[in-house]
């Protein structure tokens, strides 16, 4: 489990920043869950409205109505309380928190106490939650520790400044962290190195994001004025779902078992529906109808190996073989000559005329058709 964190004097907002790893993890393939978990009330939920020119309502499908349910936090429960957003790869879904600064605390506090079902949900899916740099004492801090990773975002001017990082860090309680990996998000330009801030704040540094503004991060449509920050973007993406698959391969990392059944989806916004836990009943396959037996007709002996049979008369082929060669096939004995039959129609099940194929014997049972098993999708 992923957390950024957003620190003091940052212009960049934690649960945007946060999203667009989601949405860059997500392209790549990966299932994605993005908890907004900012106690401060961040209003992503109306942000991202006005930027997808969507309805995103907490109080339907989010936080709010997730803590009602009062049920232990599952991937099947999660479906049905998350918006499904859109990318080009695999898939995202999305858990905003209210935008009242009341809601939003209970709803960081009721994340607090649901950490340990947000890690099993890990396991299935990758999450990646967001919030501001909480105080030691704020709810919030057992999602922070429950994370494998926990990523501050913060401007850094200065050695004066990388100092009071550290130090804020150290009151939100990150530096007493047992486990996990404490990284670094620049914004904007800084004039040390990554040596010299990985000195100064006890953190690796992940890269440099620019400072842009908060509808165009949530936008994102790689015009001219959004490359050097969508370059950065992918550059730090790319190496914390690095980080990432490194854990999971220590085995803390998501993985679903290859033969357990896949999550249902949540829904979009604007278009609720009623999820599908059941896979669609699949046919059993028609065993083929028994083939009768051909006319018994008299054949010649042969001393080599006996050719497949198709259940037909096969011609005996006297000319050259194709590719110039010639059959091998030895002559057949002489067989004593029957005696003439008087001319007439052939009986039912009589072998047909020199020169004639005999006709397809029953190749389905009369009232039965053949089916087939269709694939899943």
């Amino acid at each position: 489990m992923l957390a950024v964190v957003a620190a003091g004097g940052a212009q960049l907002d934690a649960g945007s920043v946060g999203l667009a790893v989601a949405r860059r993890w997500s392209d790549s393939g990966e299932g994605v869950l993005f908890v907004d978990a900012d106690g401060a009330g961040s209003g992503l939920a109306q942000r991202l409205g006005e930027a997808d020119r969507a309805e995103y309502s907490p109080a339907v499908r989010g936080l709010p109505s997730l803590m009602v349910a009062r049920e232990p936090v599952t991937l099947r429960l999660l479906a049905d309380h998350c918006y499904s957003l859109d990318t080009s790869g695999g898939s995202l879904w999305a858990l905003l928190a209210p935008s009242h600064p009341a809601g939003a605390r209970r709803a960081a506090a009721w994340l607090g106490e649901s950490a340990a079902g947000l890690r099993a949900v890990d396991v299935e899916r990758r999450v990646v939650v967001s919030s501001s740099l909480p105080a030691a004492t704020d709810p919030v801090v057992p999602l922070l520790k429950a994370a494998r990773m926990v990523t501050v975002l913060a401007p850094v001017e200065s050695a004066d400044a990388a100092k009071a990082l550290w130090t804020a860090c150290r009151d939100a309680g990150l530096h007493g962290f047992d486990r996990g990996l404490r990284v670094l998000i620049v914004e904007g330009d800084s004039p040390l190195g990554d040596d010299d801030l990985r000195t100064e704040t006890g953190m690796v540094v992940a890269g440099r994001l620019p400072a842009v503004a908060d509808d165009r991060l949530l936008r994102l449509q790689g015009g001219r004025r959004d490359r050097a920050f969508i370059k950065s973007l992918d550059r730090i993406s790319a190496r914390l779902l690095e980080a990432s698959k490194l854990d999971a391969a220590r085995g803390a990392g998501p993985g679903r078992e290859p033969d357990a059944p896949a999550p249902p989806q949540p829904e979009p916004a604007h278009r609720p529906q009623p999820v599908s836990t059941q896979s669609p009943p699949q046919p059993e396959p028609a065993q083929a109808p028994p083939q009768p037996e051909p006319a018994h007709r008299p054949r010649p002996v042969s001393t080599g190996p006996a050719p497949l049979s198709t259940g037909h008369p096969q011609p005996v082929s006297t000319g050259p073989a194709p590719g110039g060669s010639v059959s091998a096939r030895p002559e057949p004995r002489p067989q004593p000559v029957p005696p003439a039959r008087p001319p007439g129609p052939s009986p039912a099940g009589s072998v047909p005329a020199p020169g004639q194929r005999a006709p397809e014997q029953g190749l389905e049972a009369p009232g039965r058709r053949r089916t087939t098993r269709r694939g899943r999708f």
